[in-house]
């Protein structure tokens, strides 16, 4: 896969110098806004985050290498403001493609962060790491029901790896659940 130049703006023209997360196929590049910088091409999520990782701005696009990209001529991308998944619909049950992309992604991403909870022998607090990891397999013992409650996978799954990634910011377990948030979030956007 190539990389190409990017060039993420805001649709309402703000934001400049604010972090901007990319995933594509789980390269979680950071970029900042009205800045140029180097992008895998193929389909790719743009998303910025605010201190409790919730996403602000949003917005997924194919990139492709143009003749002549670079960082003075880069493809732009354009954000939108993110429909919060606590949006008035949040209780609403919803069906789940599970032979999607975005539901593989998901799911493979909260298994990923699951081990490596469950693998952590530098957790101090034994009772909080198991709490985290029971609260993590429910949810995704949750994904892999047909039809789920957004509000539940909310409130049990984007929760607790909302917490681990706060907690362990500068560390594998924090950028692993901060991956699946992004993958959940990306899974869960059509609703």
């Amino acid at each position: 896969m190539e990389r190409a130049w990017v060039k993420v703006l805001r649709s309402d023209g703000e934001g400049i110098g604010e972090a901007v997360y990319n995933d594509g196929n789980y390269a979680d590049v950071v970029g900042i806004i009205g800045t140029p910088f180097r992008t895998p091409t193929g389909p790719t999520t743009f998303k910025t985050l605010d201190r409790d990782f919730d996403v602000t701005w949003e917005h997924t696009q194919v990139i492709e290498k143009l003749e002549g990209n670079a960082g003075g001529d880069p493809v732009l991308v354009t954000l939108e403001p993110a429909i919060p998944i606590g949006a008035p619909a949040a209780d609403r049950v919803v069906t789940l493609d599970h032979n999607s992309r975005d539901y593989a992604r998901a799911t493979e991403a909260v298994v990923r962060a699951t081990e490596a909870l469950r693998g952590d022998n530098e957790y101090v607090d034994a009772d909080d790491r198991d709490q985290r990891v029971a609260e993590l397999e429910a949810g995704s013992r949750l994904l892999r029901a047909v039809r789920v409650r957004l509000d539940a996978i909310e409130v049990l799954l984007i929760a607790a790896l909302k917490y681990l990634a706060k907690k362990f910011a500068e560390q594998a377990i924090g950028v692993l659940a901060s991956a699946a948030i992004a993958a959940l979030l990306a899974l869960l956007r059509a609703f």
